[in-house]
């Protein structure tokens, strides 16, 4: 049985403007299990972005309850909150948000240095295995400027994952990426998964989807489906079959 490591109970997220209240994540309830590679779908404008944010303790909810392996994360200090997104939890969104005056290799081994985790020398050497597992060599002495789309949102993940986080969010990491350069990315993120890496992602790319084991379909704050898509072993006809009659089923 898998163990669960982060839990949303009941949330509930809403924005005011003027006299009007907008109900944004409708009494939410989830589950995201270890090791899972979950996938959150809908249209635009049913969420997905902020129940990530919710989850992650980068946003808060207006009630209701955040676990993370047990703890409730919406009753901590700010400053505990902080601790946990940069020891724990790690984030890659559409932009890379990469220092652009760091060469890629120093934007991945800067991450390393600071997480309390890691000496220097450990981070050096997981900075030099990440940059052969992401492809990075020949890039790696480049500043984000001098380098592709893709090869920059990989030194990104990289980034991210030299701290080791307990739980990879990731906001529409493709979204700005032509269709070979977001497939390098999604293998990139395939491979943590296969290597025990949970991950939650949230996108609006069926491609990107297809990677995921797990995909659960929100709709005006609701989520309202769940797919069992099965550990992924490369993308084939009957895997796309399957989440294309899903998310038609969904009114996607």
């Amino acid at each position: 049985m898998k163990n669960i490591l982060l839990q949303g109970k009941s949330v509930v997220k809403s924005f005011s403007q003027g006299d009007k209240n907008t109900k944004v994540l409708d009494c939410i309830d989830i589950d995201i299990y270890e090791g899972d590679f979950t996938v959150i779908m809908g249209a635009s404008g049913a969420g997905k972005s902020t129940l990530l944010y919710n989850l992650s303790g980068m946003d808060r909810p207006n009630s209701g309850n955040v676990l993370f392996q047990e703890q409730d994360i919406t009753r901590i200090s700010e400053k505990k909150m902080a601790h946990l997104r940069a020891n724990e939890f790690g984030f890659v969104f559409q932009k890379t948000h990469l220092v652009s005056s760091l060469t890629l290799y120093e934007n991945i081994v800067l991450a390393g240095y600071i997480n309390e985790k890691l000496t220097e020398s450990e981070a050096k050497k997981r900075t030099d295995t990440l940059v052969e597992q992401m492809d990075l060599s020949e890039a790696k002495n480049r500043l984000p400027s001098a380098v592709s789309g893709g090869e920059a949102q990989r030194a990104a993940v990289a980034r991210v994952v030299i701290g080791m986080p307990s739980i990879l969010f990731a906001d529409e990491p493709t979204g700005a990426l032509n269709k070979k350069n977001s497939e390098e990315v999604m293998n990139i993120f395939s491979s943590l998964s296969a290597q025990g890496q949970t991950v939650l992602l949230v996108t609006h790319d069926m491609q990107a989807a297809l990677h995921g084991n797990r995909i659960l379909y929100l709709e005006d704050g609701k989520i309202i489906g769940e797919l069992d898509l099965g550990n992924y072993s490369g993308t084939n006809r009957e895997r796309e079959e399957k989440l294309n009659h899903w998310l038609s089923s969904m009114r996607w």
